[in-house]
């Protein structure tokens, strides 16, 4: 999906039923999909990772690739 910043990754769930989406940690700030507003969770920019975990209360992600030929 393409965000207000960056891009995002994969569609996430955590263990109580959490939807939400990846996107890399050095996308601070306040990040937006078709005028929601994401909320970061976690995430780390340390070492060889770069990975942050966001919430989507107002719509529900999917792993979608879409090939083109």
């Amino acid at each position: 999906m393409a965000l207000s910043k960056c891009t995002s990754g994969f569609a996430v769930e955590n263990n109580i039923g959490d939807m939400g989406i990846t996107t890399a940690a050095h996308c601070e700030g306040d990040i937006q999909y078709n005028g929601n507003d994401l909320n970061a969770v976690d995430g780390l920019d340390e070492g060889f990772l770069d990975l942050r975990w966001m919430t989507t209360p107002d719509f529900t992600p999917v792993n979608e690739i879409e090939a083109l030929k």
